[in-house]
């Protein structure tokens, strides 16, 4: 009797094995593969030592419920670049930066979803992952002429933000700034 149950419960239990083995894999933390600056990069080394951000923007959808995510993500970004001391400014546009060459960084949201803290706490991992969507645009200020492009992405590990009760999750507006920071700093390397 106690073998019979074995048997019919075994191929059960390797499946849901598989199952949330596939889960777990699926709830992978993603990003923008962007080169990491390196450490002794210098200001010699770079196009531009003024920054400045013009105001981001979002698609129609997202309008209103990008105002905070974008308010951090460019704060992050610029405390970012400024930490690295490498810059001679880096600021908003109207706040008297720009006057001379420097590089304007502009930048549009078109996708968003950041997990409400409720909804991570009552369904974990299950509800799924935050993401983030930034399109960034280099642009040199005196010629106009377009330095880089690129689409960055950020989704973290729903698993990790299920275990760090939202703190990921919420995060995510942060390490878009970080990783705004690094391509930028990347994309202004003179080459040697």
């Amino acid at each position: 009797m106690v073998t019979k149950i074995c048997r019919k419960s075994i191929p059960t239990f390797s499946c849901l094995i598989l199952i949330a083995s596939l889960i777990q894999l699926n709830s992978c933390a993603v990003r923008t593969e962007v080169q990491r600056p390196s450490i002794e990069i210098t200001r010699s080394d770079l196009k531009y030592l003024n920054i400045v951000f013009r105001d981001f923007k979002a698609v129609p959808q997202f309008q209103h419920a990008a105002a905070g995510p974008i308010a951090e993500c460019t704060a992050m970004a610029m405390s970012y670049l400024q930490s690295k001391g490498i810059f001679e400014s880096v600021g908003k546009e109207g706040d008297g930066a720009g006057r001379q060459s420097c590089l304007l960084v502009e930048g549009m949201i078109t996708d968003l979803r950041i997990v409400g803290g409720a909804a991570r706490f009552w369904a974990g991992a299950m509800v799924g992952r935050s993401h983030m969507k930034l399109n960034v645009k280099l642009t040199d200020s005196q010629s106009g002429a377009l330095v880089a492009e690129k689409e960055l992405f950020g989704a973290p590990n729903a698993m990790g933000s299920t275990w760090s009760f939202g703190q990921t999750d919420r995060d995510l507006p942060k390490a878009m700034g970080v990783l705004l920071g690094d391509y930028i700093i990347v994309s202004i390397q003179k080459q040697k």
